[in-house]
């Protein structure tokens, strides 16, 4: 199996498996995963970085076959499998630009897109914001084989609906979710979406730069913003950072490790989001 960045468990001995369900977060490198019964509070889950046993690697779900193995499950042990795809490129808007435009072409404007590739809209649920993405053939081939009726979404989609969920009125929030190679950046302001994004990072102030440069677009006073970290990559020192960079905070805050769930942001929200 590929590297073990971290492995948790939360009362794992008490789940439900009549109930489980199977939410991962796959890029080029790394292939992430949460087994949890029906109320997520009781689960397993490990975040893999991938070795150098497939050179050029490209198929995320490689190591699936050996994850299975790993927590002595069985692919029908599951009554519902979902997959996130990060790192891939996206274009959000509403459902009325899709009333008049193709999403491929849409998609098509901003990233380059292979004949073969299925082009897919998701739905952030209770509103009328959709993600255009678009999933190789390959790794649609290669759920298949694994699961015959699996759910797909862009990993910005549950990203952005757990930032509404926890959004508060004439104020502006922003998530940062950083994992692996990616950072993820969410705004919302009065209940409504104002940016999603992602980006390439590997040292921190690759993060307070990219953060940095979308906030001096929305031109927000510190005190009017509300800042929450997550992430596998985030270590409380780095939060503590990026807290006392952004908010311009005097008094750095105080310094501690980020909880399980803060770490498992990214996953906990595929698992809970409505698709």
């Amino acid at each position: 199996m590929g590297e073990v960045v971290f492995h948790e468990e939360v009362d794992s001995q008490h789940l439900d498996f009549s109930a489980l369900t199977l939410s991962a977060v796959c890029s080029a490198d790394t292939f992430s995963y949460l087994v949890a019964d029906s109320g997520q509070k009781h689960f397993t889950s490990r975040r893999l970085h991938f070795d150098q046993r497939y050179h050029h690697f490209d198929r995320p779900l490689a190591y699936l076959p050996e994850v299975m193995t790993s927590e002595q499950l069985l692919y029908e042990d599951f009554r519902r499998a979902r997959f996130a795809l990060r790192g891939i490129p996206f274009v959000s808007c509403t459902a009325s630009t899709l009333r008049h435009a193709d999403p491929r072409t849409l998609l098509r404007q901003s990233a380059q897109v292979a004949p073969s590739d299925e082009v897919r809209v998701d739905e952030v649920a209770g509103t009328d914001i959709r993600i255009v993405y678009a999933c190789t053939r390959s790794f649609l081939d290669e759920l298949a084989l694994f699961f015959e009726d699996s759910e797909i979404c862009h990993v910005i989609t549950p990203l952005i609906w757990s930032a509404l969920k926890r959004s508060r009125r004439e104020r502006m929030l922003m998530h940062i979710v950083a994992n692996r190679g990616w950072l993820e950046v969410v705004i919302v302001s009065d209940l409504a979406l104002r940016f999603a994004n992602h980006f390439p990072w590997h040292v921190p102030d690759d993060i307070l730069y990219y953060t940095t440069a979308v906030l001096q677009e929305f031109a927000v006073a510190p005190d009017q913003l509300d800042l929450e970290v997550f992430g596998a990559g985030v270590t409380a020192d780095l939060h503590s950072y990026l807290s006392r960079q952004i908010l311009q905070a005097s008094v750095a805050p105080d310094v501690h490790q980020p909880a399980v769930q803060d770490r498992l942001f990214d996953l906990l929200s595929v698992a809970r989001c409505g698709l």
